[in-house]
C-alpha cells in the first residue's frame, strides 16, 4: 500500500491559511490557493532571497500573453527567472516562484553526513549510481560524500541523497574537487506546499520523458485547431493569430491518465521558432503552459537577460524581414483523435502525488529517471 511522502523530516510549511491537502483553485493552474493570496504570502521572501525588482516583459513582444521577469542579481546561476500565465498575477506568481526555486537550490543546507554509499547501503532506496554523472565523473559505491536526508515519494521512507546532487550552483572555488554528479534542475519545483511542489516536480520529470520519447505518427500526433476550440486555451491561439503569427500545437501520448502537449511559435517576420511543453492531468492545463511556454521562450530572447542563451539566436533575430516566414518543424503527424477537455476534478493533493509516482516509477524507461519518481527530488515549499 502506498503511504506517500512522510513530511514529518521537515518543517511544517504552507504559503498562506489554505488546506494543504486539497485543491481549490483552477483557473489556468490547478493551486491551494488563488494566485492574488500566493502573491501577498510570497512578499516576505522577496528580499532575503536577494529579488530586487519583478518586471513587466509582456509588450516586449506583440502577442500580449503575461510574462513577467523576476531579477536576482547576485544569482549562482541565472539572474532573471521567467513566469507565464494566462493572467498577469499568476505570471507574477510564476516569476518569483521560479526565482525562489534556483535560490533554494544554489543555497541547498542541510544537516551534511559524510560516509559512502556502500556505509548507507541499508538505508538507500536507490542505486546513486544510476544518478546523472558529470563527464569523467569519478563517483564509485566507495567514494566519501556529503549526504543530506530525503523522503521516499512512494514509501515515505526516509533515505539519503548526495548533497552535490542536488545542489545547482556555478560559483567557482578556490580549490579542485572530484567530478561526481550532473547539476541538473529537472524536477525542481515549487508550490504553496510539499504536496504541491512535488506534485509539479513529477509532471515536469514526466513532461521531460514526454518529449524524449515522442514519435511522430506513433507517440506525437497535430492537434487540429477544431479541437483547441474546445479547450480553455482557444483564447491564446486567438491572441497569436490576431498578432500576425501562427501556433501548431502537437499532443504527446506517452503516459496514461496524463496530457502533454507541444507549442511551435512561428512568425511571419522571425527566421527563429519558439517551442513550449506542458504535461498534466488536466489537459486545459498542460495546453495553456505549452502555449505560454513558447510564447515565454520568445520574449526571453527578445529580452536579452538571461546569461545562458547562445549568441546564435540573436544573429538570427538580426535577420528580420530579410527572411520569409520562419519554416516549421519539417515533421508530418497524423491528427490525433479529439482531446477530452472536461476531465474529472481531483481535490486530493496527496492521491495526485502518489498517482504521478507511480506512474513515473513504473514506467520502462532508463534508470534515471525512475529513480527521479523513488528517489527524493529537489523541491521547495516556498
Amino acid at each position: 500500500m502506498l503511504s506517500g511522502p512522510n513530511w514529518s523530516y521537515w518543517p511544517s510549511r504552507v504559503l498562506g491559511s489554505a488546506d494543504p491537502t486539497t485543491i481549490a483553485h483552477r483557473h489556468g493552474t490547478h493551486r491551494i490557493t488563488s494566485p492574488d493570496e500566493t502573491w501577498l504570502a510570497l512578499q516576505p521572501f522577496l528580499a532575503p532571497a536577494g529579488i530586487t525588482g519583478v518586471a513587466d516583459v509582456t509588450w516586449l513582444d506583440c502577442l500580449g500573453i503575461p510574462t513577467v521577469q523576476a531579477v536576482r542579481p547576485a544569482s549562482l546561476t541565472l539572474s532573471v527567472s521567467q513566469g507565464k500565465a494566462a493572467s498577469y498575477r499568476a505570471a507574477q506568481v510564476s516569476a518569483v516562484m521560479e526565482s525562489l526555486e534556483g535560490w533554494h537550490a544554489e543555497n541547498v543546507t542541510a544537516d551534511l553526513w559524510s560516509a559512502t554509499a556502500r556505509d548507507l547501503e541499508a538505508d538507500l532506496t536507490y542505486d546513486p549510481a544510476q544518478l546523472r554523472h558529470r563527464p569523467g565523473s569519478l563517483y564509485h559505491a566507495g567514494v566519501k560524500l556529503d549526504w543530506m536526508v530525503a523522503t521516499t515519494l512512494l514509501t515515505g521512507r526516509r533515505t539519503w541523497v548526495p548533497w552535490t546532487a542536488v545542489l545547482v550552483n556555478v560559483a567557482t572555488r578556490d580549490c579542485w574537487e572530484p567530478p561526481m554528479f550532473e547539476m541538473d534542475t529537472t524536477g525542481l519545483a515549487s508550490g504553496n506546499c510539499y504536496d504541491e511542489a512535488t506534485l509539479h516536480a513529477l509532471y515536469e520529470v514526466m513532461e521531460r520523458h514526454s518529449v524524449a520519447a515522442a514519435v511522430a505518427g506513433e507517440t506525437m500526433f497535430e492537434v487540429p485547431t477544431d479541437d483547441v476550440a474546445g479547450s480553455d486555451s482557444a483564447h491564446l491561439v486567438e491572441m497569436i493569430r490576431d498578432a500576425g503569427d501562427d501556433v501548431d500545437l502537437a499532443r504527446i501520448d506517452v503516459w496514461d491518465g496524463y496530457y502533454c502537449f507541444a507549442a511551435e511559435l512561428t512568425s511571419a517576420t522571425l527566421e527563429v521558432t519558439f517551442g513550449g511543453f506542458g504535461l498534466h492531468h488536466d489537459p486545459n492545463v498542460a495546453l495553456s503552459r505549452a502555449i505560454t511556454e513558447a510564447a515565454q521562450s520568445r520574449i526571453t530572447a527578445i529580452s536579452g537577460a538571461r546569461e545562458d542563451l547562445p549568441s546564435a539566436i540573436y544573429h538570427r533575430f538580426g535577420r528580420v524581414h530579410t527572411y520569409a516566414k520562419a519554416r516549421k518543424t519539417s515533421l508530418r503527424l497524423n491528427r490525433a483523435r479529439p482531446t477530452p477537455w472536461r476531465v474529472p476534478d481531483v481535490d486530493s493533493l496527496p492521491e495526485l502525488v502518489a498517482s504521478a509516482a507511480t506512474a513515473v516509477a513504473n514506467r520502462p524507461a532508463p534508470s534515471r529517471w525512475r529513480s527521479c519518481a523513488t528517489s527524493p527530488m529537489p523541491v521547495s515549499p516556498w
